[in-house]
């Protein structure tokens, strides 16, 4: 026996219904904030250059960002390089912190809003 069957449903609607509009701007205000105690910290331009750009992407912007994020991979000049407020502070912020609690944080942070 075979159905043919037609599903209409409305993208936005459903976008809104389950929060997302909410969600993004949690998730990345979450990621920037979480993220600056595991940031390497001197002067604290690093961590006063993060903002979010494009509503979606968290951006750390000095010409050192980069270098800093991989510090310590390819035997390159970081290698070895040893963070003021080591071992918290360091190279891999963002992974560090969500792998510390920050994702726990985030995803109950996440159903709360969409509760």
């Amino acid at each position: 026996m075979k159905f043919d069957y037609t599903v209409h449903f409305n993208v936005d609607d459903c976008i809104k219904q389950l929060g997302f509009p909410k969600v993004q701007p949690f998730l990345t205000n979450s990621i920037l904030m979480q993220s600056e105690p595991y940031m390497p910290f001197d002067t604290g331009a690093l961590v006063n250059s993060g903002h979010i750009e494009n509503e979606t992407d968290v951006v750390w912007k000095t010409p050192y960002a980069r270098r800093w994020y991989y510090a310590n991979e390819g035997g390159g000049l970081d290698q070895g390089v040893n963070f003021q407020g080591a071992p918290i502070r360091g190279a891999y912020w963002v992974d560090r912190m969500l792998n510390n609690g920050g994702m726990k944080k985030i995803e109950d942070g996440v159903r709360s809003l969409i509760g």
